[in-house]
């Protein structure tokens, strides 16, 4: 009997070596991206809400963490940045005052990322949200599928970014660096 421990420790080790994690099978997010106005698909009614001045922002930066959280942020709003949780809800803003509760799956490759309430007032009308996040296979390009639903029906907008490699002197950013103090 006490052989059969090492030998249990040892197979069970093999097996998790064998077995891929997650991490190696979903793509790191991570950087800067530049909105491609040509090769996207954009309406007014389905966007990023508080992220852009009119929905759709033309700079993404994205943080994709060790733990799977994926954070969205544009320039425009640096404090409403967008956190998913694979397997898990969050809360994200939907508008200047409101907020809704998301549950964020990977789906092979993509992150999806769902939600639906009744809005205030409104009785029986669903707004639901649905966002598909995606990287092409070299790395440099991300595209969001963002649908909105309202009781007029389903919008959908289909978000295309390239991968920025030169952010350029700190000095033209949106918010600009300050020069060191002696």
């Amino acid at each position: 009997m006490h052989r059969t421990a090492p030998v249990i420790a040892v197979l069970a080790i093999c097996l998790a070596a064998q077995a891929p994690s997650v991490a190696a099978q979903t793509p790191n997010f991570s950087g800067t991206w530049v909105l491609n106005e040509g090769a996207s698909q954009i309406v007014a009614e389905a966007g990023f809400g508080v992220l852009g001045a009119v929905g759709t922002p033309e700079r993404l930066h994205v943080t994709h963490a060790a733990n799977g959280d994926l954070a969205l942020q544009s320039e425009w709003n640096t404090s409403e940045a967008r956190i998913y949780r694979p397997d898990s809800e969050t809360v994200i803003p939907v508008g200047p005052d409101d907020t809704m509760t998301v549950v964020a799956r990977w789906d092979g490759a993509t992150l999806v990322a769902q939600g639906g309430r009744a809005t205030a007032g409104g009785g029986s009308t669903i707004l639901g949200v649905r966002r598909a996040v995606s990287m092409s296979a070299d790395g440099g390009t991300l595209t969001i599928e963002a649908t909105t639903t309202t009781s007029d029906g389903d919008a959908t907008s289909t978000m295309v970014y390239n991968r920025l490699t030169d952010l350029g002197p700190c000095e033209q950013w949106s918010e600009p660096c300050q020069p060191r103090q002696p």
